[in-house]
């Protein structure tokens, strides 16, 4: 008599003829950690993680991809960033990923907010004078 296989027996025979290509897994791999980093920063600037809680839970991330982890905190951070407004927290969390580079973010920051600030006067003064 023959023998009646299981849907999980079938559900692998047939996972057996996929693989998953090494550019695949970095892809997962990527997204897992994007995922992770993303949560970590939104927990750090609602005020749920302390600054030396992100850094443990970053070490720990670190520990697995230390370049990688570092790359996508680094984008995440900065796509976070926004002009006139308060980014203290996210400057202190790319100071930690960047150290002396993140100097650079700061200057352009303060240059563009003043730069904001003479246009902003530009219409007052025209008002004033009229």
């Amino acid at each position: 008599m023959a023998e009646i296989k299981s849907t999980l027996d079938i559900i692998m025979e047939k996972a057996k003829k996929f693989s998953v290509t090494e550019e695949e897994k970095q892809g997962f791999k990527r997204q897992e950690l994007e995922g992770k980093i993303k949560g970590l920063v939104q927990k750090a600037l609602d005020g749920i993680l302390d600054f030396e809680r992100f850094q443990i839970e970053m070490v720990a991330l670190q520990a697995k991809d230390k370049d990688l982890v570092e790359q996508i905190l680094k984008e995440e951070l900065v796509t976070r960033l926004e002009l006139e407004q308060n980014s203290q927290e996210l400057l202190k969390m790319l100071e930690y990923v960047a150290g002396s580079a993140s100097s650079g973010v700061r200057k352009v920051l303060a240059d563009f907010e003043k730069k904001c600030e003479k246009q902003k006067e530009i219409p007052r003064k025209t008002l004033l004078e009229s």
